[in-house]
C-alpha cells in the first residue's frame, strides 16, 4: 500500500508542516479507536501547544507523563525527514525522580509542577531538564517508505564536580558530594517503551508491520559541571549511546536520511534486536476492533453518540463546538465532526483546526440539497475511526426538521443524543422577524444555548428566554458567552430516540429551507492584500440584507493574514494563524444578495 494514502492531502509538499501533520495522523488517528488505543498501551493523548505540534501523553505502566515535540527538519534528498525531542516527566511520587538531577526533582514538588506539564513548550526549563530521548520519523516520496529512529544513551548521566549545597536557615546543608551524580536517569529504557506505543501505533495504521529493525549501539558520555558552570563532556565505559531504525516499506540505504544514513562508530546490538523479537508492533496490523466478547449481550452500548448543533447565521455554533472538543480531549474522549457550509469555500473546519475528522459538506446544505449525504459521512467516518461523540454542525441557513427522518435511519450505527440550538441574544427579535428557519430551529430544539449573555442586560435576557418559551416550551435553556459551557450539564444523560424526540415535534411534510427565504451566497477572492482602512469602510457599507461575512484576507503590512466575522452590522478581525489554507476569500450570505454591487462595494485598492 501507499504508506501515505491514509493522511489526507498532499503532507510533502510543505516540509516542516508536512512531516508534523504525518506524526499527528500516527498519533490521533489510533487514539480514535477505543479498543485498539487500550491494548497498544495508550492512556491519553493531549495537543500541549496552540501554534506547534507538542502532546503531552500517557502510556502503560508510567504513572508520569511523556512530552512529544517538534524540534527541527533534518537534511533528506529523496523526501522530509523531522527531529522530535521526547521528555518524561515523572510522578512527583514516583522512584525514579531520585534519579534526577536536584533541579528537576525539586521542580516535581511545586504546585505548578503539572499547569507546566501542559504547556511544556513555553517553558524552556521543562525541555531541558526532563529531556530523555530524539526521535526521527523520515518519508520517502519514491520508493513509498517511511522510517521511525529513536536515539538516547542508556543512562543519563551528570556529575557535580564540587557537589550541591543549599542555604537553609543559616545551614549549609550538601544535597550532593562532590564528585557524585547529580543525574543518572535510565532514558533509554524509558523512551523505548513510549517509542513501541507510537512504532506499534504506526503499524496498525498502516496496516502493515516494519520491513527492517536496526538495533546498533556506540559509547555514550557523561556530563559535569563545577561550580562556576563550566561544563565537560566525555567518553564512557559503562553508558552506551542506542540506535533503534525501524522501517516500514521498501527503503534502500540511499533513501535514508543523513542522520540515519551515519555509520561512525555503530555497531550492531544483538542484546536489543534479541530483546524485541517479539515486539508488538510486529502484530500491531492484524489488531481490529479488539472484541473478546459480544458487548451488547452485556448491554453495553458501543455507538457513539450523535448531536446536531444548529442556530442562525452568527449564533456562535463555532465557538460552542471549540469548546466542546477541548473539553472532551481533556477527558480522553474523542469527537468525529461532519460540518456543512453554505457558498463556495468552506471555512469552519480551517478556523477549527483541530484533531478530529472533519467531512465538510460544501455548495449547500445538510438539511436542504443535500439531504442524503449525512448518511454516507457517518460511514466514511464510522469506518475509519471509532469516536466517542459525533457532531452534526450544520449551516446556519438548515431547518433541522429536514434532518430528523435520515438521523432515525442510521440508528443501528450511533446513538441519537439531542439537538442543540445556538441563538443569538443580541439579534433574536429581528432574526425571527425575518426567517422562519429561526424560528425552527428553536422549535426543533432539545437544548437552546442563549448565547452572547455578556452583551445583554438581564431585562434582555429575561425578554429572550420569554421569547424562546412562546416557541420550545419543553426545551433546557442554558446563558452562555462564547458558546462556552461545560457539556457534562447538557449531555451524557441517557439519550432519547430519535423517534421518540420526533413525535414531540412537527416534522411530517417539509418545512422550509433558505431557498424558500430567497436566501443565497457569494464568495469574493482576493489576490492581494488590503488596506484595514479600505476594507472596514466597505464592511460599514455592507447592506442590511447581508447577515453573515466571513472569511480570511490579508492586510498590508501585516504578515500574519486575518480572520473576517460578520454578524448583523457588527464584525471583527482577528489573527488568523492556521496554515491549512493559502485562500483569501470572503463569503456572503444574505437574502437577495447583488452579487455586482457587492464586487464593486469590495473592490478595493491596495
Amino acid at each position: 500500500m501507499h504508506l501515505h494514502q491514509p493522511i489526507p492531502g498532499d503532507r510533502l509538499a510543505n516540509s516542516e508542516t508536512g512531516i508534523q501533520e504525518i506524526l499527528r495522523y500516527h498519533l490521533v488517528r489510533v487514539n480514535l479507536v477505543p479498543g485498539v488505543r487500550h491494548v497498544i498501551g495508550w492512556r491519553g493523548l493531549q495537543n500541549a501547544a496552540h501554534n506547534s505540534d507538542a502532546w503531552t501523553a500517557r502510556i502503560d505502566g508510567y504513572p508520569g507523563v511523556f512530552g512529544l515535540f517538534f524540534d527541527q527538519m533534518e537534511p533528506h534528498s529523496s523526501g522530509i525527514a523531522g527531529r522530535f525531542g521526547l521528555n518524561y516527566f515523572p510522578h512527583p511520587e514516583e522512584s525514579c525522580v531520585e534519579s534526577l538531577c536536584v533541579q528537576a526533582g525539586m521542580l516535581t514538588q511545586q504546585p505548578d509542577y503539572y499547569p507546566r506539564i501542559r504547556d511544556f513548550l513555553s517553558h524552556p526549563s521543562m525541555i531541558e531538564l526532563f529531556n530523555i530521548a530524539g526521535m526521527i520519523l523520515s518519508v520517502n516520496r519514491a520508493p513509498d517508505g517511511m522510517q521511525l529512529m529513536l536515539t538516547s544513551n542508556t543512562r543519563q548521566r551528570v556529575i557535580a564536580i564540587d557537589g550541591i549545597f543549599v542555604e537553609h536557615e543559616g545551614q549549609r546543608i550538601q544535597l550532593v558530594r562532590p564528585g557524585d551524580n547529580d543525574q543518572n536517569f535510565p532514558a533509554f529504557d524509558t523512551a523505548l517503551d513510549f517509542f513501541t506505543v507510537l512504532a506499534t501505533s504506526m503499524a496498525f495504521n498502516l496496516s502493515q508491520a516494519p520491513t527492517s529493525m536496526v538495533c546498533q549501539y556506540r559509547p555514550g558520555t557523561v556530563k559535569a559541571y563545577d561550580a562556576g558552570g563550566q561544563i565537560k563532556v566525555w567518553a564512557s565505559d559503562t553508558i552506551q549511546e542506542k540506535r533503534l531504525i525501524l522501517t516500514y516499506g521498501n527503503v534502500g540505504e540511499a533513501d535514508l536520511p543523513s542522520v540515519a544514513s551515519d555509520t561512525a562508530g555503530w555497531q550492531d546490538d544483538r542484546s536489543l534486536a534479541t530483546l524485541l523479537a517479539d515486539a508488538p508492533w510486529l502484530t500491531a496490523h492484524q489488531l481490529r476492533d479488539c472484541k473478546s466478547l459480544d458487548k451488547s449481550q452485556l448491554g453495553i452500548d458501543e455507538r457513539p453518540q450523535l448531536i446536531v448543533v444548529t442556530g442562525f447565521l452568527g449564533a456562535g455554533k463555532t465557538s460552542f463546538l471549540q469548546h466542546f472538543i477541548e473539553h472532551q480531549t481533556r477527558n480522553n474522549r474523542f469527537v468525529a465532526v461532519i460540518q456543512n457550509e453554505i457558498g463556495a469555500v468552506g471555512l469552519d473546519g480551517r478556523v477549527l483546526d483541530h484533531d478530529y475528522a472533519v467531512v465538510e459538506i460544501d455548495e449547500g446544505c445538510i438539511c436542504c440539497t443535500l439531504v442524503g449525504n449525512v448518511k454516507k459521512a457517518l460511514g466514511q467516518i464510522m469506518s475509519d475511526f471509532h469516536p466517542d461523540y459525533i457532531v452534526l454542525e450544520t449551516t446556519g441557513l438548515a431547518n433541522p426538521f429536514n434532518l430528523l427522518d435520515e438521523l432515525a435511519e442510521v440508528e443501528e450505527i450511533v446513538r441519537f443524543d439531542s439537538v442543540t440550538t445556538l441563538v443569538d441574544g443580541l439579534n433574536l427579535a429581528p432574526t425571527l422577524e425575518s426567517s422562519s428557519i429561526a424560528h425552527d430551529q428553536i422549535r426543533a430544539a432539545d437544548i437552546i444555548l442563549l448565547n452572547k449573555k455578556d452583551q445583554l442586560t438581564a431585562g434582555q435576557i429575561e425578554e429572550s428566554k420569554t421569547r424562546i418559551a412562546r416557541i420550545n416550551p419543553d426545551a433546557l435553556v442554558f446563558t452562555t458567552s462564547h458558546g462556552d459551557i461545560n457539556p457534562a450539564l447538557i449531555y451524557n444523560a441517557d439519550p432519547l430516540p430519535v423517534a421518540a424526540g420526533a413525535k414531540s415535534k412537527p416534522v411530517v411534510g417539509k418545512h422550509a429551507t433558505h431557498r424558500h427565504e430567497q436566501i443565497d451566497t457569494h464568495t469574493i477572492t482576493f489576490s492581494h492584500p488590503l488596506a484595514m482602512k479600505h476594507l472596514t469602510a466597505a464592511l460599514d457599507q455592507v447592506p442590511k440584507t447581508i447577515f453573515r461575512i466571513k472569511g480570511i484576507v490579508n492586510l498590508v503590512g501585516e504578515a500574519t493574514p486575518r480572520l473576517v466575522q460578520y454578524v448583523a452590522g457588527r464584525y471583527a478581525l482577528s489573527e488568523f494563524n492556521s496554515a491549512n489554507t493559502d485562500d483569501r476569500y470572503l463569503v456572503f450570505i444574505g437574502q437577495r444578495i447583488d452579487p455586482l454591487a457587492l464586487e464593486r462595494l469590495f473592490d478595493l485598492p491596495v
